[in-house]
């Protein structure tokens, strides 16, 4: 599961990818949206219907929404991954 807490500027069309390198990209199955809703400064959660083994997620934005003086912009405040048991995760700085 990925938790977006995201501002004003979201993108209306938009895939989640995973890396393990953080070069090559994939899409996530079932993770392509178009024509999404602006969800405000409301958090949005996205739930993968399989596991999916990355060190990497972005979110790849393909169209974005205008704020009102008709810039665009993809704002995040945060995104964090979620996992579920069982689960293996490591860290490096």
């Amino acid at each position: 599961m990925c938790n977006l807490a995201l501002a004003v500027c979201f993108p209306t069309n938009f895939t989640l990818q995973s890396s393990t390198d953080g070069v090559n990209w994939s899409n996530i199955p079932g993770q392509s949206y178009t024509g999404y809703a602006n969800p405000g400064n409301n958090t949005q959660s996205f739930t993968f219907s399989s596991p999916v083994q990355a060190q990497y997620v972005r979110v790849y934005a393909t169209q974005l929404t205008a704020d009102s003086y008709g810039n665009y912009y993809l704002q995040m405040a945060q995104m964090a991954v979620k996992q579920t048991l069982p689960f293996t995760a490591t860290a490096s700085s």
